[in-house]
């Protein structure tokens, strides 16, 4: 796999490598997938060697891959795959192993679809509202605009027509290229979203919803779309339609559904279970129909599901074994050139796809990273930090290496691995975690992993970016709409009272929050916003919006005392205040890491701040208030993202990055000679 590398432009929200993936994820694996435990990595001379970076073994059933969640091929010399951590990968050969490349298009955003037309088009959308277009996809050359739609699936039949589906939205382009102004949409499907698409040609797109239905356009650039209700209530996870108006799809009860007239309403579409394993029905999560004689499936045990004559009145399918992991993605540029990626980054490919397992080449660990995403020490004698798949890793050493560290997977819902977002331990006898599906999970015994951790809903629906608990008996948490969750029990666990006030933050996209004390948060946002309150529990009135305290975007924020607040933004420069609640005026920026992005910052004190950022860089300094010059940026970990970092003491600092290692440092003296003495 050719080496990966940042590839940030231009400032503020654009370049924002945003961290907190869309909120479910697909289907759980079922296999596991052994990962051989690596050693630590040699930190460099000088300042650097007082940090070590540790490999850490992920919990099953995943390795240390991202999702391929999309593939196109236009011609057999070509497949084009997107995947969760913001990559696209090429292949001109992808019926051979070692042949495919990534390239880091959008920051860790997460893609969800990508389309090629031909090969000198293709069209990716996102979870966060861009569009990635590349009229030389092998020369790795991407353009990304945000276009405001949140796509979930895209389909491109010509070089002058894509169609994408956006939660029961339709949006339609005839210069996929040319920016936001280039879009329109449409609401087609209520309150539904749309999971998967097809069109064959400009007078046919086929699309599947989340509720079972069909829908169906003969022009979809008029906006125009019926509904049909087909399969139930599951939901209709992928769709493959060819030119001559047959249409495949599939849904999570292993079910494939087919129709030689996809127009002709529910009559005209029938639903055959084909995919059983053991007595139950195993998902399906992909299709590909190249030719009328030929149709590939991929599935939720890594399966392969073909058949020869798909809309025949009793087909045959057959289910063969790769021994991979779930296959979320597959695409067919002919009947002898399909490629399919899985849920651990890994291609597979035939040349000959109903030939059987031996027909089948898997090139595994195309994609390679697992991030920990958000880190909290109660003290040196405990930290917990939490990824991206539902993970918490713990330690009682934090710097006794791999050995020291336990992984266990404790946001797990019927077999889906959810986003951990941020941690929050306020001693040792509590950490609360929160997640992409609104959610806080609570262990009052985080160090003990027979000790399972309880769950509650406290934001329904929502994206949870950040926790703070100045103590035992308070935690506060934001999302990315603006809201604020408090909690005056948090250990009660699924039990504890969790009381939200709406639209805190006009601008929404809170980022994150750091509380110093019951009677001081401070809470910062994509915009460069500030929110403050000396009351937290006292509803949305007890806020205060310092709007314009950065003219970037904030990620994280760090406030040790209620005299010292530290924030880090998306182009290399902190804010600092020592009267965080006086407004923005009273905040000033200062410009200590060239324009690299900031994801984090922890201070332990007013005279020990550490921030970490997507080059592998701790930036600490003795004098947070005390100019650029009082900061001192040192590489610690390669060019890997510095995401998440909590510092307990002045003498201690653990971190996690996007590789899924885990940074520590217990060199006082380095953090002083490193961040320049005051």
């Amino acid at each position: 796999m050719a080496a990966l590398s940042s590839n940030h432009s231009g400032g503020g929200q654009d370049r924002r490598p945003t961290r907190h993936a869309a909120g479910r994820l697909k289907g759980g694996l079922t296999i596991g997938l052994s990962v051989a435990t690596l050693m630590a990595t040699a930190a460099p001379a000088g300042a650097a060697s007082t940090w070590s970076v540790t490999a850490i073994s992920p919990a099953p059933p995943y390795a240390l891959r991202s999702e391929i969640a999309g593939i196109s091929c236009p011609s057999p010399a070509l497949c084009v795959a997107v995947t969760q951590n913001g990559e696209i990968l090429t292949s001109t050969d992808p019926t051979s192993s070692g042949t495919w490349e990534a390239a880091h298009v959008d920051g860790n955003r997460s893609f969800d679809a990508v389309s090629c037309p031909s090969t000198k088009l293709c069209v990716a959308v996102d979870d966060h509202g861009s569009v990635a277009t590349s009229t030389s996809p092998v020369a790795g050359a991407w353009v990304l605009a945000a276009d405001g739609f949140v796509g979930t699936a895209i389909s491109c039949p010509t070089t002058k027509l894509c169609v994408a589906g956006a939660g029961g939205s339709i949006y339609t382009s005839a210069a996929p290229a040319g920016g936001p102004s280039a879009w329109s949409g449409v609401a087609v499907d209520g309150p539904r979203y749309i999971a998967s698409l097809s069109c064959p040609s400009k007078s046919l797109c086929v699309a599947g919803d989340d509720d079972g239905n069909v829908l169906d356009s003969v022009d979809p650039e008029a906006g125009e779309w019926s509904v049909t209700p087909v399969d139930g209530t599951d939901p209709v996870t992928a769709m493959s339609c060819l030119a001559s108006s047959r249409c495949t799809g599939t849904d999570l009860n292993g079910d494939v559904l087919t129709s030689t007239a996809p127009t002709g309403g529910t009559s005209a579409w029938t639903v055959t279970q084909v995919d059983t394993s053991g007595g139950h029905a195993v998902a399906l999560e992909s299709m590909a129909c190249p030719t009328k004689t030929l149709c590939v499936a991929g599935d939720v045990e890594g399966d392969v599901v073909t058949s020869a004559h798909p809309w025949a009145t009793k087909p045959a399918w057959v289910v063969t074994d790769l021994g991979v992991a779930p296959i979320y993605s597959i695409a067919c540029a002919s009947a002898t050139a399909c490629a399919g990626g899985d849920a651990a980054g890994d291609v597979v490919a035939s040349a000959s796809p109903a030939g059987g397992s031996s027909a089948w080449v898997v090139t595994t660990g195309t994609d390679d990273t697992y991030p920990i995403d958000a880190m909290s020490c109660a003290k040196a004698t405990l930290c917990a930090g939490v990824d991206w798949f539902g993970d918490v890793i713990t330690s009682i050493n934090p710097t006794g290496g791999a050995g020291a560290w336990t992984v266990r997977s404790i946001d797990v819902h019927s077999g889906e691995y959810y986003e951990l977002t941020g941690v929050s331990c306020p001693a040792s006898t509590l950490c609360v975690a929160v997640d992409a599906l609104g959610e806080a999970l609570t262990s009052t015994a985080p160090a003990d992993a027979a000790q399972p951790w309880s769950t509650v809903g406290i934001a329904e629906g929502r994206t949870l970016t950040g926790i703070s608990c100045p103590s035992k008996r308070l935690c506060v948490a934001v999302d990315g709409d603006g809201d604020i969750v408090t909690s005056t029990n948090p250990a009660a666990g699924s039990k504890a009272k969790w009381v939200m006030d709406d639209f805190v933050d006009p601008a929404g996209d809170i980022a994150a929050i750091s509380c110093a004390s019951p009677t001081m948060c401070v809470a910062v946002d994509y915009r460069g916003d500030v929110l403050t309150s000396s009351d937290p529990t006292g509803g949305a009135s007890a806020w205060v919006v310092a709007t314009g305290a950065d003219t970037s975007a904030l990620d994280s924020v760090s406030c040790p005392s209620t005299k010292l607040c530290v924030a880090a933004d998306a182009d290399g420069g902190v804010i600092t205040s020592t009267d965080p609640t006086g407004g923005a005026g009273e905040w000033a920026r200062t410009d200590v890491d060239g324009d690299n992005y900031l994801f984090t910052v922890s201070c332990a004190g007013a005279k020990a701040c550490t921030a970490g950022d997507d080059e592998g860089d701790v930036v600490t300094s003795a004098d947070p208030v005390g100019g650029s010059g009082a900061w001192t940026a040192t590489n610690v970990d390669g060019n890997n993202w510095v995401l998440g970092l909590s510092c307990p003491t002045s003498t201690m600092c653990a971190g996690g990055d996007n590789a899924y290692d885990v940074l520590t440092s217990s060199s006082a003296a380095a953090l002083r000679a490193a961040g320049n003495r005051a």
